[in-house]
């Protein structure tokens, strides 16, 4: 996942977007729903914000949201970065 949040960071979208893809399906690999695949499906719901790309942001920042509530409970400061990101889709 790391590689996927430098290459962010580098603008080398392409290549983040592979990485933290393939950072997701590791994560999801066990069927249940980790806090690895929570970032990860953070991070690319901002990947694809930062290129314009809310649509296809939106289910990722849901499926953060959804799962950080789940894992932590609704009152842990991650779901608050959790409802940012989708708030920022939704502004997008």
């Amino acid at each position: 996942m790391e590689a996927g949040f430098r290459a962010r960071e580098q603008g080398r979208y392409a290549e983040a977007e592979k990485a933290l893809k393939a950072a997701l399906e590791e994560a999801e690999r066990s069927g249940v729903f980790s806090p690895q695949a929570a970032v990860a499906h953070h991070a690319l719901a901002g990947l694809y914000l930062d290129q314009g790309k809310a649509e296809e942001a939106e289910p990722h920042a849901g499926d953060a949201l959804v799962g950080t509530m789940k894992i932590h409970g609704p009152t842990h400061p991650n779901v608050a970065l959790a409802l940012t990101r989708m708030a920022e889709v939704y502004i997008a």
